[in-house]
């Protein structure tokens, strides 16, 4: 009881405060209306519904946020979480089908296909729509104070550590299998049976384009810094049509792949592995693009881009994996 009558009276001194300023911003505007008697009585009406239902609005809206003296963000609720998760959890379990199967198989079942398109439609929709919410936080209402910055620059720090555990658990079942292979596999890795895909060819390429990424990825961050948005917006384009072109490569591997994921260990951990890494790039390939957007339309200069930054650790995080997984999936695990 007490703290609901302090949240009350705290809510009236915000209401008072709020409706003293807009006095003073309005004040200025109806003096010379009022001071000619002809317009005073239409005016003045007009005026105080219209100041009733702007208030009523900005608390509703839970705008009063300018008057509460604190740096963070009052955060309303949002349909975006439970339907991107949703969608990721039919997109990945599709995929797991789809890795079992084979790209024909899978693609010549319609009650496959087609569920398999639309949770990636509505996946990459939702992803969208949460970042549009976010910049319109940020951009118009100014809700991302330098504490909130700080605050979602640690949140992300934590994401990529625990992708980090995420895939250690996988490398850990790597390990598992191929440095004590069981009887079931007749004791060798790769199992006889299993014609492993070849380290320096499409693997290679794969590796060059995406080191090469990175350091497009660099010159874009760097160019920003410098104030030079045409070398930035070139960078980071250069950047996410390689992601594209990685992307593509790895398909046409698991397309002409002579293995599927349920044969073996070997191929649970490999297109576990090699489809995880695969669907991070696809994440941080859009990622990229909504940064690459808001460059191109003047939301980011040389002291505010914390959501290109953002976008930049977790593509060297892409990067940084990709080489543990080309050294030991594809070199050392063949050999």
């Amino acid at each position: 009881m007490k703290w609901l009558k302090y949240k009350k009276k705290k809510n009236k001194e915000l209401f008072k405060d709020f409706n003293n300023s807009l006095n003073n911003f309005i004040k200025p505007i109806i003096v010379p209306i009022v001071s000619k008697p002809v317009v005073l009585v239409p005016v003045v009406p007009v005026i105080s519904q219209l100041k009733k239902k702007y208030l009523e609005s900005m608390l509703i809206t839970k705008s009063l946020h300018k008057f509460i003296k604190h740096p963070f963000q009052i955060i309303e609720s949002s349909p975006w979480p439970f339907i991107i998760g949703m969608s990721s959890f039919m997109y990945m379990s599709l995929n797991a089908i789809f890795l079992s199967y084979g790209c024909s198989t899978f693609y010549s079942n319609i009650f496959l296909k087609v569920p398999y398109q639309l949770s990636f439609i509505v996946l990459i929709l939702s992803m969208f729509m949460w970042w549009y919410d976010m910049i319109q936080e940020s951009v118009i209402e100014g809700a991302y104070t330098e504490k909130v910055q700080l605050n979602i620059s640690i949140g992300m720090i934590l994401f990529i550590l625990s992708e980090v555990m995420f895939f250690f658990g996988f490398f850990w079942a790597f390990f598992h299998f191929s440095l004590n292979p069981s009887d079931a596999i007749q004791g060798n890795w790769p199992p006889v049976s299993i014609e492993s895909i070849y380290a320096f060819g499409l693997p290679l390429i794969n590796t060059f384009i995406l080191l090469s990424s990175g350091i497009t990825l660099t010159w874009s961050h760097f160019s920003l810094l410098k104030k030079n948005k045409i070398e930035s917006v070139l960078g980071l384009f250069i950047t996410i049509l390689l992601g594209l072109v990685f992307t593509r490569i790895q398909f046409i591997e698991f397309y002409l792949a002579k293995f599927t994921i349920a044969d073996s260990a070997y191929g649970s951990v490999f297109y576990m592995l090699t489809g995880l890494h695969g669907f991070h790039v696809i994440i941080g390939t859009i990622f990229l693009f909504v940064a690459f957007l808001r460059m191109v339309f003047n939301y980011f200069n040389n002291t505010r881009f914390s959501g290109f930054e953002l976008s930049i650790w977790y593509w060297h995080f892409v990067d940084i994996v990709w080489l543990f997984v080309f050294t030991f999936i594809y070199y050392w695990g063949n050999n």
